[in-house]
């Protein structure tokens, strides 16, 4: 495939909701991946404690600046959430790669993950909120891979596992990519094992859409 027909990449980052966890954390990922040919956009999104529907705004907006261009929607942990939440509702949007995303907020909510992030976020219980819940609302249109490491202990594996389950039996086009003592935050680092994992699944995904 050339340079010129890969579609744009346009990856969300994570950082559990929190205002001040931002893009930064994606950069050396994006940077080695525009090293390897790709054209790469990590845009920031809007957060606040209490507001989860600000976010979920900001994400349908951002995106929708991208409408004119084929792009695959990659998302890491909380952004893996959002990429899920919205792709469905961009036509351009061709693939889906989310990493170590999160998929279930009320397992979440109740294992505590990220020292309680979900009560920060969310007003009420995550019960209320099934809109924003990927296990329960949001089963991919486009191609989707989801790359876990089987170490990560932020967002457990298993939620990625069972939620493949659950989108398969709806007739998503999905598969999981577990990784081999890889953690959550190890995944993204472009000098770590879990990197030709992800340009791996990038290169394929790219090639479904051409």
């Amino acid at each position: 495939m050339s340079l010129q027909s890969r579609p744009l990449v346009v990856m969300l980052h994570g950082g559990y909701w929190r205002p001040q966890h931002g893009p930064e954390h994606l950069a050396a990922l994006a940077t080695a991946l525009r090293l390897e040919g790709f054209e790469v956009e990590t845009p920031e999104y809007q957060r606040a404690p209490g507001d989860p529907y600000l976010t979920l705004k900001s994400v349908n907006s951002i995106l929708g600046n991208y409408a004119s261009r084929e792009v695959i929607l990659v998302g890491f942990s909380a952004g893996g959430q959002f990429a899920l939440l919205t792709a469905n509702n961009f036509a351009n949007i061709k693939a889906i790669l989310c990493i170590s995303p999160v998929t279930d907020l009320l397992k979440t909510e109740e294992l505590g993950l990220g020292d309680g992030a979900t009560q920060e976020w969310l007003p009420q219980s995550a019960a209320n909120y099934p809109d924003l819940d990927p296990k329960i609302s949001a089963k991919p249109n486009a191609p989707t891979i989801i790359l876990h490491g089987d170490q990560d202990s932020r967002v457990p594996i298993d939620l990625s596992i069972d939620y493949v389950q659950a989108a398969k039996a709806a007739g998503a086009n999905i598969e999981l990519i577990s990784i081999k003592s890889v953690g959550h935050f190890e995944i993204i680092d472009p000098s770590a094992t879990s990197y030709t994992e992800i340009l791996k699944a990038l290169i394929k995904l790219s090639e479904k859409i051409n």
